[in-house]
């Protein structure tokens, strides 16, 4: 069996984790302890645990949904006007795909 790579866990402040299916917020950061504070954006009750605790939960994972960024700016690197393609080089779309132009 072959398993995914896991994902990078963000314990900074303000970054989201979800835990048993439930949304919580990094409030506090004790790195000299291990340990973090994270609070539950609904219900605002508070809970204290390791890094260790997180890094092994099996139902642990970064939340997609952290308002700090953009949906399309998380884990990307930023846009630029570099990316934005010329008008001479834009092809129709059979032609992206092959990558030549057909001759009748």
């Amino acid at each position: 069996m072959v398993s995914a790579a896991p994902a990078t866990l963000d314990l900074t402040v303000g970054a989201g984790v979800v835990l048993d299916g439930a949304e919580w917020l990094v409030e506090l950061a004790e790195p000299h302890y291990g340990q973090v504070v994270l609070v539950g954006p609904a219900t605002g009750e508070r809970m204290r645990v390791s890094f260790r605790f997180l890094l092994n939960h099996t139902r642990c994972r970064p939340s997609t949904g952290t308002a700090a960024l953009p949906a399309a700016g998380r884990g990307r690197q930023p846009a630029t006007v570099g990316d934005l393609s010329s008008a001479g080089s834009w092809m129709p779309l059979p032609e992206v795909f092959t990558r030549s132009r057909r001759v009748d």
